[in-house]
C-alpha cells in the first residue's frame, strides 16, 4: 500500500505507516532538531498534483480547490499528509526510495517544486506549489531532513 486513511486514530495503521517510513521522533529529539534548525514538521505547501497514486488522482485536486501537503520527518523518511475532502491521508516513504531531492535553478518557476519517490516499479509523483518563499524553504527542509536521517 502506499496511502493509508489517517483521519481516525488506529494504532494499526499507524504502525503500518511508520513501518515504510520509519519510527516517528520522540518528543525531546523533535524538540532539540527544531532548535539546531531542522523540524520536525516541513512548510506547508499546496498538492497541485499526484501522479503515481490513483487513490489519490481524482481526489479533488483541481485548480479551484487547492490542497493542502506537508510533511513530517521520520528517523528513514517522511510521512506526507494531505486533505481530501474531510479525509487526512499519510504517504510515507524512506529517503532510499527518493529520486532526487527537490532543487531548481535560478529564474525557474519558483511557485511549484517536484518530488517524486520509487516503491518497487511505482513511481509517484508531488507536484507541489506555494509562493517562491515557501518552495525555497520546503527545498532547504528536505534536504537537510534527508541528511538528518539514521
Amino acid at each position: 500500500m502506499m496511502v493509508w486513511n489517517v483521519t481516525y486514530n488506529d494504532p494499526g495503521r499507524w504502525r503500518e505507516v511508520y513501518g515504510v517510513a520509519g519510527p516517528k521522533w520522540g518528543w525531546l529529539e523533535g524538540l532539540i532538531a527544531t532548535m539546531k534548525g531542522c523540524p520536525i514538521g516541513s512548510p506547508k505547501l499546496h498538492l497541485e498534483a499526484v501522479d503515481g497514486l490513483p487513490e489519490l488522482e481524482h481526489g479533488g485536486t483541481d485548480q479551484q480547490q487547492l490542497t493542502p501537503i506537508n510533511f513530517q520527518r521520520t528517523q528513514s523518511g517522511v510521512v506526507a499528509y494531505t486533505k481530501v475532502r474531510l479525509e487526512v491521508y499519510g504517504i510515507p516513504f524512506r529517503w532510499d526510495e527518493v529520486q532526487s531531492i527537490p532543487r531548481q535553478a535560478p529564474g525557474s518557476d519558483r511557485s511549484r517544486t517536484v518530488l517524486s519517490f520509487k516503491r518497487k516499479d511505482r513511481v509517484v509523483t508531488l507536484t507541489l506549489s506555494g509562493s517562491q518563499r515557501a518552495i525555497e524553504r520546503m527545498e532547504v527542509w528536505l534536504a537537510m531532513a534527508a541528511a538528518q536521517t539514521v
